[in-house]
């Protein structure tokens, strides 16, 4: 609303639009994820702009999505860069993707969780680790841990329906691809196997209509105080603690608690929070540790001398 106040105050019916987005998000959300509403937005307003601002499904910015800013993402972006890239491999990226990659040049997204359409109830999520980035001629990555490179197109396994674009992948062999031509363009796409079974049409599976819709239905199933922690909130962490929620709970698979997942975050004030509500080390603290790396964390945590002996 701010935004749309700044906007108004210059005489830009962009503010009047981002008022209409807000308006139907919370008074009408049915008819706002239908995404029938946008029909409604009758100003002579750059569509690019458009998608960058409005909420998934309509557009790619999603509030519910939190971006590991420990792990940074590719260089910013402008226009002149993906127009580039397009130039480069010969292709023509739909608008949703240009203004995902306006917004945010890939990363590692939290929650990262979807699912199949086919999937049986119960069946496992697939997670994805990180969506790739466009690294410009001359620009460097910030650290070895950027997401990777996005490379160009690759032909349909399914014929007629033109080359796909990997724009992300989990942490195995799966990708996550984009259509970008013909029929197909702008729909997402899952390959479960790529390095094993790229030339599998069944492997192939769309999972969204559109990147934004794609967007909307990331979710997680972890607990709220875990949530907390990796979205770096101290206070939603101690109001889950205040309601009873386990200070020494742990990951049933990977045996990991929340002090680790803290100090794997670097969640240094959350890690401060734990220890004061007599969290115990488990026996992933000492690498949780060694992957931290902090010192200041590392003497916070509660090692006991096996602990420490490790």
């Amino acid at each position: 609303m701010v935004y749309a106040d700044w906007l108004d105050d210059r005489g830009d019916p962009r503010g009047a639009f981002l008022r209409l987005e807000c308006e139907t998000f919370r008074q009408t959300p049915e008819l706002f994820q239908s995404g029938k509403w946008l029909a409604k937005a009758h100003y002579t307003i750059d569509p690019l702009w458009v998608a960058r601002v409005s909420r998934a499904p309509g557009g790619v910015c999603c509030d519910h999505l939190h971006w590991h800013t420990d792990i940074p993402p590719g260089p910013p972006l402008t226009p002149a860069d993906l127009d580039a890239f397009e130039r480069r491999f010969t292709v023509s990226l739909p608008r949703s993707y240009r203004a995902f990659l306006l917004n945010w040049n890939g990363g590692y997204p939290y929650p990262g969780d979807f699912y199949l359409p086919d999937d049986d109830e119960g069946a496992p999520a697939i997670r994805i680790e990180s969506f790739g980035m466009i690294l410009p001629p001359g620009r460097a990555v910030s650290t070895s841990r950027s997401p990777g490179e996005i490379g160009g197109p690759v032909e349909r396994i399914q014929r007629g329906d033109g080359p796909i674009l990997a724009i992300a992948s989990n942490a195995s062999d799966g990708v996550l691809f984009l259509g970008i031509t013909g029929t197909a363009a702008g729909s997402i796409y899952w390959h479960g196997d790529w390095t094993h079974a790229s030339d599998d049409p069944e492997m192939l599976i769309e999972v969204a209509g559109s990147l934004g819709h794609f967007l909307a239905s990331l979710q997680t199933h972890e607990p709220e105080a875990l949530q907390a922690i990796i979205r770096n909130e101290p206070a939603r962490l101690v109001r889950c603690l205040d309601e009873g929620f386990d200070v020494n709970w742990t990951d049933p698979e990977s045996e990991w608690g929340l002090l680790d997942m803290a100090a794997i975050y670097h969640r240094r004030e959350c890690v401060r929070i734990l220890v004061q509500r007599g969290v115990r080390a488990t026996d992933a603290t000492p690498h949780a540790a060694r992957e931290c790396g902090d010192p200041e964390i590392i003497a916070l945590l509660p090692f006991s001398q096996r602990h420490r002996n490790r």
